[in-house]
């Protein structure tokens, strides 16, 4: 281990328990600064000694920082999403070609833009509390997977209802994007990505941001349709 100089040491170290309370209470009045540095006191005197910072368990202050900025921008962005849906619809109520299917689109984008804010906020809760980060995420992943599956079964089975219909390349992506987060998440629940769980968890986020940004997409289509007379 390194040692700091001999003069260090000298300068540093009382040599007897008067000295010792003198020295500790004259050190922070005077700014002196050990950094990185923690003193350990023989019978007989002090030594100094080089220690290691010890190593957050989120990776450093910095990274649990830019997770927290991460999740939270995701969720502003998935707001801004429902926002200017909810705003196009209104705007283009009367343009619509098909008003329902343009409610229908409207409310996917609102679901799913609340379940990105929701879930981008979640984890927060366990990390906070103290559980240990990765287990933090896998509970999130596993909470995700199982509130996605019964919103989805939910939003088709209302979908099949209606007897509306989606282009085949628009349920393609829907289905690619959904399905693909769900299964991210399951497998991330299981622990099979190790100490990635956070950049799985969220990739799955994003997939699901995405998907609401393709509803806000469908949600100005059918309300402002194109010249070439194309439908969702």
């Amino acid at each position: 281990m390194h040692r700091p100089p001999t003069s260090t040491l000298r300068s540093c170290s009382p040599h007897n328990q008067r000295l010792q309370r003198t020295w500790q209470q004259l050190v922070p009045k005077s700014g002196f600064r050990c950094h990185h540095v923690a003193q350990r006191f023989a019978n007989a005197g002090a030594v100094m000694v080089a220690t290691p910072l010890k190593r957050d368990p989120l990776g450093g202050i910095g990274r649990r920082m830019s997770e927290s900025d991460i999740l939270l921008t995701t969720a502003e962005i998935a707001v801004a999403f429902a926002g200017f849906a909810s705003l196009i619809s209104v705007i283009g109520r009367g343009s619509a070609t098909d008003p329902r299917l343009a409610a229908f689109l409207l409310r996917f984008a609102l679901e799913v833009a609340l379940f990105v804010v929701a879930f981008s906020l979640i984890p927060l809760l366990p990390l906070n509390y103290g559980l240990e980060p990765d287990s933090a995420w896998r509970l999130s992943s596993f909470l995700f997977v199982v509130a996605s599956q019964l919103a989805t079964f939910g939003m088709s089975r209302r979908f099949r209802r209606s007897e509306l219909a989606l282009s085949t390349p628009t349920m393609a992506t829907v289905v690619v994007l959904s399905i693909g987060a769900d299964l991210l998440l399951l497998v991330n629940a299981l622990g099979f990505f190790g100490s990635a769980v956070f950049p799985v968890y969220l990739t799955a986020l994003f997939a699901n941001l995405g998907l609401a940004g393709f509803y806000f997409l469908l949600v100005v289509d059918s309300v402002f349709p194109s010249s070439d007379g194309h439908e969702s």
